[in-house]
C-alpha cells in the first residue's frame, strides 16, 4: 500500500509531517484557537446510514428513526463515493488515515475502490464494520488494501446477539466464522496489520467484559475494544446506563481482569466523571467527518450540526461553526446540546497495570 520510497510517496511522508508538527506543537504550547493553522490529519467517512441490525443504542437504527430525520441521503452512488474522495484527498493531502463506516460500510458497493484511491495516496485504510456481510466478501477484502478491520461484536453469545440486535439466532455465529476468516486473510493481505473486535458496554453487561476478552483471545484478533455507551437516548440507554469513574463495581471489576493471553492488546472502556472542569477531545482538531451527501460534521459521534460540504467551495476546515465549536471545547463546557460529557473520546483512557501508555493523537 505505501510506495514510500518512491518521489511522490517522499512528498507525502514531508507534508504530513510538517502538518503533524505544526499540530503537535499547537497542542504542547496549548496555542490550540478556533482557527487552527494544521490541516486534518484523519478522515472518517459515513459512506451510507442503513445498516441490516438493529442495535438498540445506535442512532442509525430502525428502533431510533427519529435521529435520522434531515440527515440527507442515506447512501451516495459508488462512482459519487470515489469522486468526493478523491477531492477531499487532493485539498487535504496531509490527511494520513482514512476510516470507512457506517451504517453498515460493506454495503456500499462503492467501498473497495474507495480504499484502492486511499492507498494509492499512501492512506492507511480502517474499515469498521458489524462483520454481517463478511463471509459475502471475502474475496474483496482479500484484495483491499485495508490495513485495519475492525467488527463491532457487542456480545458473547447468540442469544445476546439478538437481544442487541434484533438478528436470526445463527447470526452470531456468522458473524464469528467472518471474524476468523479475517484473520486468515492476513496470510494473503499482508497490508492488514490489525485486526480488532468491539464492544459497547453499559451498566447491564459491563460484567460480561472477561468472557469478551475469552472470545477475542478464541477468535485469534489483535485487540478487543470496549467503549463506554454514548447515550443518544435510544431503546432507553440514557446517561444513567454509562460507565463512571464513582461506579465501584465497576472499577473492582476492571481492576481483576488479569492480562490477557498471547498478543492481544485490550483497550477497557473510558470511565465518565460526574463533573468535569475540561474536555480534552482532540477530535475537532484533528479529524474530518463526511457524510453521505458530502456535508461535515465536527466529530464522528454529533449527527449535527453540519458545517458545510467537504467538496464544496471555501475551506470547511475552518468553517465558521467548527470554528465556534473547537472554542467552546477549549473554554471547558462543550458545546451546547453536544455530548461531550458522556463521550469516550473525551475522557482518560482506563489503563489496567499491565497495559502500557500508548502514544500518537487520541
Amino acid at each position: 500500500m505505501r510506495k514510500g520510497y518512491g518521489l511522490e510517496g517522499r512528498w507525502y511522508a514531508w507534508r504530513r509531517a510538517v502538518n503533524r508538527g505544526r499540530y503537535g506543537v499547537a497542542r504542547r504550547l496549548g496555542c490550540l484557537r478556533g482557527r487552527v493553522h494544521h490541516k486534518p490529519l484523519r478522515l472518517v467517512m459515513f459512506v451510507t446510514l442503513s445498516c441490516p441490525l438493529s442495535c438498540r443504542w445506535c442512532p442509525f437504527s430502525e428502533m431510533s428513526s427519529r435521529a435520522v430525520v434531515q440527515l440527507g441521503p442515506v447512501e451516495s452512488p459508488p462512482a459519487s463515493l470515489v469522486a468526493s474522495l478523491k477531492k477531499v484527498l487532493n485539498r487535504y493531502p496531509t490527511i494520513e488515515t482514512l476510516e470507512l463506516t457506517g451504517g453498515e460500510p460493506l454495503l456500499h458497493q462503492g467501498i473497495w475502490a474507495a480504499t484502492r484511491t486511499a492507498a494509492a495516496r499512501n492512506v492507511a485504510v480502517n474499515v469498521s464494520t458489524n462483520g454481517v456481510l463478511v463471509l459475502e466478501h471475502l474475496s474483496e477484502m482479500a484484495a483491499a488494501p485495508m490495513s485495519h478491520v475492525n467488527v463491532s461484536l457487542n456480545a458473547v453469545n447468540a442469544a445476546e446477539y439478538g437481544e442487541i440486535t434484533g438478528a436470526d439466532d445463527d447470526m452470531f455465529d456468522r458473524v464469528c466464522r467472518g471474524i476468523s476468516e479475517i484473520v486468515r486473510l492476513r496470510k494473503k493481505n499482508p497490508i492488514l496489520r490489525r485486526i480488532s473486535v468491539s464492544w459497547v458496554c453499559h451498566r447491564a453487561n459491563y460484567h460480561r467484559i472477561p468472557a469478551a476478552i475469552g472470545l477475542a483471545e478464541e477468535l485469534g484478533v489483535d485487540e478487543a475494544d470496549f467503549y463506554n455507551l454514548i447515550p443518544y437516548g435510544s431503546g432507553g440507554f440514557d446517561v444513567d446506563k454509562c460507565l463512571y469513574t464513582d461506579d465501584r463495581d465497576v472499577i473492582q471489576l476492571l481492576g481483576s481482569i488479569p492480562a490477557p493471553r498471547g498478543n492481544l492488546e485490550v483497550v477497557l472502556p473510558r470511565l465518565y466523571p460526574r463533573r468535569r472542569e475540561s474536555i480534552p477531545c482532540t477530535q475537532p482538531f484533528t479529524t474530518l467527518v463526511v457524510y453521505p451527501d458530502d456535508s461535515v460534521a465536527p466529530c464522528c459521534v454529533m449527527l449535527h450540526p453540519r458545517v458545510g460540504r467537504a467538496t464544496g467551495a471555501g475551506d470547511v476546515w475552518n468553517d465558521v461553526t467548527l470554528r465556534r465549536w473547537r472554542e467552546q471545547l477549549l473554554e471547558g463546557n462543550g458545546p451546547p446540546g453536544a455530548l461531550c460529557h458522556v463521550c469516550p473520546w473525551s475522557v482518560t483512557e482506563y489503563r489496567p497495570a499491565y497495559v502500557p501508555v500508548r502514544q500518537g493523537i487520541r
